[in-house]
C-alpha cells in the first residue's frame, strides 16, 4: 500500500483548528481565527448557488471554477492555515518524478463543528493551491485525496467515529433502480444495470436489483430480501433527487403512473432500509442533490440523514448532474474498490475521470444518439467537483480485500485487461473483465491482456446479459405458480401438444414448426447461436419423431421478420435466442445491425394475435422471465430466465429439452430434461430456467 500523509482541518463559526495527522485532538492543533472574509463567502455562496441550477455544465467558466477554488483556500489562509499547509502540500506535491506507485499521497479530512453551517454548505470539493488551479479534490498528479469527515458526540461531550469495517473477499450490493417511463433514454437505467451485471463476472460481488420501486412495493420487495437472508455492504440508489429547506427527497415511482414521481422524503425512504444499514458499509446516492447540506446543524438532507444512520461511507452528488457524468464517475470508483483501493482513493480516481476525460453523450434531433465524443478540458466545467464523500470513520477503508486466494479457486487463470499506459497514476487500478474497444476508461489508452491465477473464467463464452444477478421485480416476489430449477410438481402439469394433438387448425398430418428466432446485435456480447441452432437440429434430426418436426430459423431477426414469420409459419413453438435485459426487454436488431429493445408488453400483445397456433414459448435469454409473465397472461406457456445466463447454460438446455420433445415427451418433461442437463454439466444452478403456465 502506498504511504499517505494527512492533514486535519476542523472548522467552526468563528475559529479553525489545523494540522498533520487525523486525530481531532485540539491541544495538538494548531489554532486560528476568523478575520473578516464576508464578502468572499458572499460570492463563494453565490457561485454554489450557480452550481446548484440545473443548466449546462459549462455555465461555469474555468475561470469561474477556478475563482471559487482560490476563495475556499482563501478562507483557510485568512485563518492563519497557509504556512502549515504549504508545508504539507510540498512535501507531496514537489517529490518530484518519483515512482507513482510508491511515492506518498497526501489525505485532506474537513470536518464541521455544528454553528459553521454557512461554511459546511459551500462546495470543497473545488477547493485549489497556489495560482495553477491545484485542485485538491481532483488533483492533475492524483496527488491528493479530499474527505468529509463527520463524527458523534456524546451526551458527557466525548467525539467518537463508526468503526473502520474489514475488507470483505466479496460485497454484495442491492442496486435501487426508479426511473420514471417518460425519462427513460435520458435517465439511462438501463446501462447502469449492465454495468453491475458484468461487474459479476470478476466474482468480487452479490448483486440484488430492485427494479422501479413504488411506495407500496418497495418495503415488501425489501422485506422479500431480508426473509432471503440477504444483507447488503453497499446500497447504491439510481433515480432522482431533490432537496428543499427541511429535507431531501429521492423518488419512487408513482403505483398509478408510470410516468410520474412519487416523492419520499428522506428520513421515511431510511426508515425502509432501517433493517438492512447495520450491516452497510457504503451508501452511494446516483440522484442529483442527494449529497447537497440543508441545514448542517439539523443534519437536513438525503446524505447526512444517511450519516446520522452511523452508516460508514457515503457518495453522493452535491448538485444536479448529467446522468451520463454520473455514470462516467461511478464505473471509474467501483473499479477502483474491485481493484482493492480505498473508498476515498476510489472517489479521488472518479473526479480524475470527469476532470480529464469527460465523456458526453450527445442527443441529436429525433432522440438518436450520436456516438460518445471524447474531450479533453481540465476543469474545463463543474463536473468534477459535484461528487462528493463522508466518512464516519476516522480514516477511509477498504471495501474489497485483494491478494488473498479464495477458497476453492483452481483452475485455469482468469483474463483481466489492463491499461497499458500503467503506471499513469490515474489508470493504475483499471481493470477490466472484457476488452472495451474504446479503450481504458480513465484515458483511453490501449488495453493489454493479463492472467490471474484461481477459478476458470471464460471471455471468449459470452453471457446473455451478464453474470447471475437476481433481480427483484414487483411487489410480491415468489410467483406461485413458477416451477424454478428442474421439477414441476404434478399439480402444474400441463402437455405441449404432439403431432398426435396438433390444434384443430391443423390436420393430423401436419408437422410443428418451430421457429428459432436469433439476434445478436453488433454492439451487444458475442454469443454461441450457431452452436445452439446446431445442437437443436442435431437433437431434433436423431429422433424418432424427427418426421414430425419443421425448424424453421430466422437469423439477425428484425421487427418486419417476426411478424412476418408469425404469419407465414403458424409456428407450435417459438424459440428466441439472443440477448435480454434486466429491465424486461429483449434484443432485436436494427437495420444497421446494433440493437432494437422490445418490451415485454408489446412482445405479449404481439403473441396474444397468434395464440391459436402457438403452443409454447422458448426465450433463451437474459432475465426473460419478465416477459415470460407477460406472454403467459395471454394464455401461452413460457420458460424463461431469472437471471443472466452463461452462453454454455442456454446451449445445454436448448439440446435437452429438444431431446424430449423429439422423443414424444410433453412440455414438463423435456423443461425438467433440460434442467437436468444443467445440473449434470455441473453449471450454476442459480442459472436454472423457470416454467410458467397461463
Amino acid at each position: 500500500m502506498r504511504p499517505f500523509k494527512e492533514f486535519l482541518i476542523l472548522i467552526g463559526k468563528q475559529s479553525l483548528y489545523f494540522g498533520e495527522g487525523r486525530h481531532k485532538d485540539t491541544q495538538n492543533l494548531q489554532k486560528g481565527e476568523v478575520k473578516g472574509t464576508e464578502v468572499e463567502l458572499y460570492i463563494a455562496n453565490l457561485l454554489r448557488r450557480i452550481i446548484n441550477l440545473q443548466v449546462q455544465n459549462d455555465i461555469l467558466t474555468r475561470e469561474d471554477i477556478s475563482r471559487l477554488g482560490k476563495m475556499l483556500y482563501n478562507f483557510l489562509k485568512e485563518w492563519n492555515l497557509d504556512v502549515a499547509f504549504r508545508r504539507f502540500y510540498r512535501e507531496i506535491a514537489e517529490i518530484g518524478n518519483a515512482d507513482p506507485l510508491t511515492a506518498p499521497f497526501g489525505r485532506i479530512y474537513l470536518e464541521f463543528v455544528d454553528d459553521a453551517e454557512l461554511l459546511a454548505i459551500l462546495p470543497w470539493e473545488y477547493l485549489s493551491y497556489g495560482e495553477n488551479d491545484h485542485f485538491l479534490g481532483a488533483h492533475k498528479d492524483f496527488k491528493f485525496d479530499l474527505v468529509r469527515r463527520i463524527s458523534f458526540q456524546s451526551q458527557q461531550g466525548i467525539f467518537s467515529y463508526t468503526p473502520k469495517p474489514a475488507a470483505l473477499e466479496k460485497a454484495n450490493i442491492l442496486l435501487i433502480l426508479a426511473e420514471p417511463k417518460n425519462r427513460m433514454m435520458e435517465f439511462g437505467a438501463e446501462q447502469i444495470s449492465a454495468y453491475f451485471e458484468a461487474l459479476l463476472a470478476e466474482d468480487r460481488i452479490g448483486l440484488k436489483i430492485i427494479s422501479q420501486p413504488t411506495f407500496e412495493s418497495f418495503p415488501e420487495q425489501l422485506d422479500y430480501l431480508q426473509k432471503e437472508g440477504f444483507k447488503p455492504d453497499v446500497i447504491h440508489f439510481a433515480g432522482l433527487g431533490e432537496i428543499n429547506e427541511n429535507s431531501g427527497f429521492v423518488g419512487l415511482i408513482d403505483s398509478k403512473n408510470d410516468e410520474k414521481i412519487d416523492w419520499v422524503e428522506d428520513r421515511k425512504f431510511i426508515e425502509f432500509l432501517n433493517a438492512f444499514l447495520p450491516n452497510v458499509k457504503l451508501v452511494f446516492l446516483h440522484a442529483c442533490l442527494g449529497g447537497m447540506v440543508g441545514d448542517f446543524s439539523a443534519k437536513k438532507g438525503m446524505g447526512l440523514q444517511f450519516l446520522q444512520s452511523k452508516v460508514p461511507s457515503l457518495v453522493a452528488m452535491q448538485a444536479p448532474v448529467k446522468p451520463q457524468v454520473a455514470f462516467d464517475f461511478a464505473q471509474v470508483f467501483y473499479a477502483s474498490l474491485l481493484a482493492g483501493e480505498d473508498v476515498a482513493r476510489a472517489v479521488t480516481s472518479g473526479r480524475e475521470k470527469l476532470c480529464f476525460e469527460l465523456q458526453e453523450k450527445a442527443v441529436g434531433e429525433g432522440g438518436k444518439k450520436d456516438e460518445f465524443n471524447k474531450r479533453v478540458n481540465p476543469y474545463g466545467d463543474k463536473s468534477f467537483g459535484i461528487p462528493v464523500i463522508y466518512i464516519t470513520t476516522e480514516e477511509p477503508f477498504s471495501l474489497i480485500e485483494v491478494g488473498k486466494k479464495e477458497s476453492g479457486q483452481s483452475g485455469e487463470p482468469t483474463v483481466y485487461y489492463e491499461c497499458q499506459n500503467r503506471p499513469n497514476p490515474r489508470c493504475v487500478r483499471i481493470k477490466l473483465v472484457e476488452r472495451d474497444e474504446q479503450g481504458c476508461p480513465v484515458c483511453g489508452g490501449p488495453l493489454v491482456a493479463i492472467q490471474k491465477q484461481g477459478g476458470a473464467t471464460n471471455l471468449d463464452e459470452g453471457s446473455r446479459g451478464g453474470q447471475s444477478a437476481q433481480r427483484v421485480s414487483g411487489a410480491r416476489v415468489p410467483v406461485p405458480e413458477k416451477t424454478k430449477g428442474g421439477k414441476a410438481s404434478p399439480d402444474q402439469s400441463f402437455v405441449l401438444p404432439t403431432p398426435e394433438q396438433t390444434p384443430k387448425t391443423t390436420t393430423d398430418t401436419e408437422v410443428q414448426v418451430i421457429l428459432f428466432l436469433a439476434a445478436n446485435p453488433k454492439d451487444s456480447t458475442r454469443l454461441r447461436l450457431d452452436e445452439e441452432a446446431r445442437r437443436i437440429k442435431e437433437a431434433l434430426g436423431r429422433s424418432k419423431h424427427r418426421d414430425k418436426f419443421e425448424l424453421e430459423e430466422i437469423w439477425a431477426v428484425q421487427i418486419p421478420d417476426l411478424r412476418r414469420a408469425l404469419l407465414d409459419k403458424q409456428p407450435g413453438i417459438i424459440h428466441f435466442s439472443g440477448h435480454g435485459s434486466a429491465l424486461g426487454r429483449i434484443y432485436l436488431e436494427d437495420p444497421s445491425g446494433n440493437g432494437q429493445e422490445v418490451s415485454a408488453e408489446a412482445l405479449g400483445n404481439l403473441f396474444k394475435l397468434f395464440k391459436k397456433y402457438i403452443r409454447c414459448v422458448i426465450l433463451n435469454a437474459c432475465y426473460s422471465e419478465v416477459q415470460a409473465k407477460e406472454i403467459t397472461k395471454h394464455g401461452i406457456p413460457v420458460i424463461g430466465m431469472t437471471s443472466a445466463v452463461p452462453d454454455k447454460t442456454g446451449v445445454v438446455f436448448s439440446e435437452a429439452f429438444y431431446d424430449a420433445l423429439g422423443a414424444g415427451e410433453n412440455l414438463e418433461f423435456a423443461f425438467d430434461l433440460g434442467c437436468s442437463a444443467i445440473e449434470m454439466d455441473q453449471l450454476k444452478k442459480e442459472d436454472m430456467p423457470v416454467l410458467l403456465k397461463p
